[in-house]
């Protein structure tokens, strides 16, 4: 779980601005898939204006050779 959080906080927060808040609020493995289901708050400036969105995602990540792939991502604003 701790690759998944960090490959995940990593992934989610690139590019996007400074992430607030990170949560997983649950995981669900399924021997060689591992489904991640969360909320996250990012902070972005954008054309000098601050703006503060919260979203709740869902990611799929294949687990092979002891290593993830990230094989599918939803974001939705909440």
């Amino acid at each position: 779980m701790r690759v998944f959080k960090a490959q995940l906080k990593g992934d989610l927060a690139d590019g996007l601005g400074s992430l607030k808040n990170f949560s997983i609020c649950k995981v669900n493995d399924f021997g060689n898939t591992a489904i991640l289901v969360g909320k996250v708050v990012f902070d972005i400036e954008m054309n000098g204006k601050y703006m503060s969105y919260q979203m709740a995602f869902m990611e799929e990540y294949l687990k092979r050779n002891n290593s993830q792939k990230l094989i599918s991502r939803q974001l939705k604003t909440c």
